[in-house]
């Protein structure tokens, strides 16, 4: 829907959650990609300090859009908007749904869970702890956005052949609650390691 919501290949603004292989389909299509916190008003300020910024989208179903208006960004959220660029879409090119379709469904998702701790300060070491884990598996990490300022999130991913995408956060508005996501190419790649993560939290 990208093409009837803006005539130029900007920036698009995806959440720590979002799929890396929606991220190579978007660049692939000569769009940029930018990580971003979750929650509105961190991505509205996001979008409204650049320019080259055309939407924005949280897994949760919120889709934000820059709208320029007498050379001035407006940052909103406007599902009324999206909605009408994919009927426009899905007239124009049905078939592309179905591909986008098929590709969230070629990949195994184990959707966000929460676990519940006895303080922050556990919170605090599970996190850590499980983030060493994945980096001495050889896994990567990313925790902030582009300035350096902190993503909200920690993305560890292993980018070879079987991918994999782990998300955890501090819930930042729930003491004591952690979320985790987790994303692969294999579905039983994908089983192992969340059962390596609810093995840690357990223990």
């Amino acid at each position: 829907i990208l093409p009837y919501i803006s005539k130029k290949k900007g920036t698009v603004c995806l959440d720590p959650k979002a799929s890396p292989l929606i991220i190579k389909y978007l660049n692939s299509n000569g769009y940029k990609t930018l990580t971003v916190p979750n929650g509105h008003s961190q991505i509205k300020r996001i979008m409204n300090d650049d320019k080259s910024i055309i939407a924005a989208v949280e897994e949760s179903g919120h889709y934000y859009i820059n709208i320029n208006y007498n050379d001035n960004i407006y940052a909103t959220e406007n599902i009324a908007i999206v909605l009408l660029a994919l009927l426009k879409a899905l007239e124009n090119d049905s078939e592309k749904l179905s591909f986008l379709i098929s590709l969230t469904n070629s990949y195994f998702r184990e959707r966000e869970w929460t676990y519940s701790f006895e303080d922050n300060e556990v919170r605090k070491a599970k996190l850590r702890e499980i983030t060493e884990i994945f980096l001495s598996l050889g896994y990567s990490k990313k925790d902030t956005l582009y300035d350096g300022t902190p993503l909200g999130s920690v993305i560890l991913t292993k980018d070879t052949d079987d991918w994999v995408q782990v998300t955890l956060r501090a819930s930042e508005t729930e003491l004591f609650i952690a979320r985790f996501e987790v994303l692969a190419k294999a579905q039983e790649e994908g089983k192992k390691v969340k059962a390596l993560i609810m093995d840690v939290l357990s223990k």
